[in-house]
């Protein structure tokens, strides 16, 4: 499923900050402000606050956010924010000394959404427990695991331990044996013949 990256002008972006951009953007998007597009000339693209400056110098689109911000762009827009449906920031990741977040919208964010409370009830499930305790369940299972896996390495060398000392004595008392026939095999010798 397509994920959407956005690369933001700074090194370090906290869990926090990026649930508090997602509340924004979500609130934003809500506001259903009207999104304008129309072409200017250099003299009209002076009085513009444009978050970034255009590469090209002629026919400059402007796509106008209501109460928002300006942006130079010949791509495809909505008519309002509204159109674009919830914003899921998925995780951010530094990328060229930006933090670049991942997220997705609309009808595929809530398809993510979807699969996830999918997820959430297989293991609810499995774990026999509600939804929000499936971490604290998961992390009583990985304590147990740890303490099977601990016991059963200990079983294993006390195993190998046992195995060795039974080893050891059928041999010793094999060797005794070998040692003992050829006792008498040489007192018995004699009377074989030559």
């Amino acid at each position: 499923m397509l994920t959407l990256l956005l690369d933001v002008n700074c090194s370090n972006v906290t869990s926090a900050q990026l649930s508090a951009i997602e509340q924004e953007v979500n609130r934003q998007i809500y506001s259903n402000r009207s999104i304008k597009s129309y072409f200017v000339t250099d003299e009209q693209l002076k009085d513009i606050p444009l978050v970034k400056t255009p590469k090209v110098t002629e026919n400059i689109r402007i796509v106008e956010i209501e109460g928002i911000e300006y942006n130079a762009c010949g791509g495809t827009h909505v008519a309002q924010t509204g159109e674009i449906g919830i914003i899921k920031c998925l995780k951010w990741e530094k990328q060229k000394g930006m933090a670049r977040i991942h997220f997705k919208c609309g009808a595929r964010a809530l398809q993510d959404f979807n699969e996830s409370v999918r997820i959430l009830d297989v293991l609810s499930a499995r774990f026999n427990t509600g939804r929000k305790d499936i971490l604290t369940r998961f992390e009583k299972w990985e304590q147990e695991h740890k303490q099977l896996k601990a016991q059963m390495e200990l079983l294993q060398k006390e195993n190998a331990s046992y195995q060795s000392k039974e080893l050891l004595a059928t041999v010793q008392g094999t060797f005794l044996l070998i040692c003992l026939n050829k006792n008498r095999f040489r007192k018995y010798s004699k009377w074989l013949p030559g």
